[in-house]
């Protein structure tokens, strides 16, 4: 349950209810956001809320059975700042900003080899690794301003 001071980041529903392309199923509004949530979740950047309230559906992905786009659909489709540590909210607030921040801008040039649209970004493994990567980087960078 969201408090009324969370801040929604994403929800998938906006997607669906927009431009959404013909004949793509539903699935797929809940990837972009899911990888980046699972890579939240392998760097250790939700919070204790979450975890708890999602338990067997991270032990399933942490188990390689769900993906981070499943778990994300599984956990409503909106990433809030509850679900998030205080640095995973400052680093998401910062870099994930569907409007100002890097994430989308990253997400079109990691992926742009297999995709159609942003849309069209298939749920695997390589597509999770290639965006972790680049994520991991993105992070590693804001900590560095964070300490200077």
């Amino acid at each position: 349950m969201e408090k009324p001071d969370d801040t929604i980041f994403d929800d998938a529903a906006f997607h669906i209810g927009g431009d959404w392309p013909a004949n793509l199923p539903h699935s797929q509004a809940y990837v972009h956001t899911g990888l980046y949530l699972a890579w939240l979740i392998g760097a250790g950047l939700c919070s204790a809320r979450f975890a708890e309230e999602h338990a067997g559906d991270i032990a399933a992905f942490d188990a390689g059975v769900i993906t981070g786009p499943v778990l994300f659909e599984r956990a409503g489709g909106i990433l809030s700042s509850h679900m998030l540590s205080a640095e995973g909210e400052a680093f998401t607030a910062d870099y994930f900003d569907l409007e100002h921040g890097e994430y989308l801008r990253d997400y079109g040039d990691v992926l742009a080899d297999i995709q159609v649209s942003a849309y069209h970004v298939p749920d695997t493994p390589e597509s999770a690794r290639r965006i972790g990567e680049r994520i991991g980087q993105r992070y590693r960078l804001w900590r560095e301003k964070q300490t200077d």
